[in-house]
Parts: C-alpha cells; structure tokens; sequence
C-alpha cells in the first residue's frame, strides 16, 4: 500500500471520501438511513487502523498495534461518520475527481458545503506511469468536517479502465 497519511483519522477521512471511481462507503451509507454512517464509519476505521497496526508493529508488539489501530480507527471512523454528511462527501469527490483528471500538478481543487460548513481541497503534486502503463498521481487532501476539525493526507491513485481513479 502506498498511501502515507499524516494520521490514523486522515486514512479514515479517505478511505471515506475518496475513491472516486465509484461508490464510497460514505456514499453507499447515505442511502442506508439513520446510523448507518456511523456503522459504516466504524467498521471501515477498524479495517484501516488494524492495517496501519500492523505496519507500525513487529514482532511481539505486532498483535498489540493491530488491536490499538483496531480500536483507535474504530472510534475515529464513527466520529468522522457523524460528522462529515452526504453532500459533503458528494462534493469532495467531485472536487477530486476533477483535480485528478484536469489540473496540473500543484493546482488545488477546493469544494465547500455552506449548509454544514465543511469544506476541504485536492491537490495533484507529482504525475508518472505506472510499471503497467497506469497514469498515477500523487495528491494531498485536506478536509475540515463541520466541527471545524481538519484532517489532511497524502496519496496515490492510478487511473483505471473505467476512467476513474484507484487510490493504492
């Protein structure tokens, strides 16, 4: 995996608002009803920090970083499901989606939801092939949910068959 983010909770911000070649799990949550953002949340953070566990532990240590990451991810995700809605995530995408397909490195898409306040940007920083003849970008993501908190990462993503972007 070659996503490097600056916190646990920036991979759950985008592991759920990025992923612009089809449906998020955000996304798919804000059809399921009440609550479901929040179970989606939850279990999509303990998925990730269980894996960003056991990347940062070794040895005996291991199982203890992956049952950290586990809960750590678990807590922040059904936090960040509360907190960023569906038109916020609606709008993100979007934003990223078209800084991945049209701006030149270095060049920031922004987006912002008045009704909640949150906001956030995409910014491609660096562009190659991969060893399949992949386009990829390198990008930086910043999203600030309606509590004000802000959250920012760094990425990968490869262009796919499908015209949309798989972040690695």
């Amino acid at each position: 995996m070659r996503l490097k983010l600056t916190s646990i909770a920036s991979s759950l911000v985008l592991a759920a608002v990025i992923g612009f070649s089809g449906a998020t799990p955000a996304q798919a949550a804000c059809n399921q009803g009440p609550g479901a953002k929040e179970i989606i949340g939850t279990i999509g953070g303990a998925i990730i920090g269980g894996l960003i566990g056991s990347r940062i532990g070794s040895g005996a240590g291991r199982g203890i970083a992956i049952a950290g990451g586990v809960i750590i991810g678990g807590a922040l995700g059904n936090m960040i499901g509360k907190t960023l809605d569906c038109e916020d995530v609606k709008r993100h995408n979007q934003a990223t989606y078209q800084a991945m397909n049209g701006n030149p490195n270095g060049t920031a898409t922004s987006w912002n939801n008045p009704n909640t306040g949150a906001h956030g940007s995409t910014t491609p920083t660096s562009s190659y092939t991969n060893t399949s003849g992949d386009p990829c970008r390198n990008f930086d993501t910043t999203v600030t949910n309606a509590n004000g908190e802000t959250q920012t990462g760094t990425g990968v993503a490869c262009k796919n068959s499908n015209g949309g972007w798989d972040v690695s």
